[in-house]
């Protein structure tokens, strides 16, 4: 076991990197508090345009989500991807999804041709 002064010593140690880190995380939290002060202060001013979310991963649906979407039974739906017609799809493992924008695409096609 190590003596009770080295106990004391590196329980110091600690303490003194605990508040080293604390400090650290709130000059940092303080910094990039400013940066969006100063961020929204230029947007405000017309200087730059607001931030915009990066765009999001393509959303996949279920067969049960794309027939609601599309206001057509699961039926329909699975008939038309046996005939090969209607939206695109992919498989993950045994399910079967569809792509929102594919949706959207065949939607706007205004048909059940692929």
């Amino acid at each position: 076991m190590p003596a009770p002064e080295q106990t004391a010593k590196r329980l110091a140690q600690l303490d003194e990197l605990r508040s080293m880190a604390r400090q650290s995380l709130a000059s940092g939290a303080e910094y990039l508090a400013a940066l969006e002060r100063e961020r929204d202060q230029l947007v405000a001013l017309g200087l730059v345009d607001a931030p915009t979310r990066p765009r999001a991963a393509a959303k996949y649906m279920s067969r049960v989500q794309a027939a609601e979407y599309l206001a057509v039974s699961v039926g329909t739906l699975d008939a038309w991807r046996y005939a090969n017609r209607g939206p695109s799809f992919a498989h993950a493992g045994r399910r079967v999804l569809y792509e929102s924008s594919a949706l959207d695409a065949f939607v706007a096609a205004g048909s059940s041709e692929r």
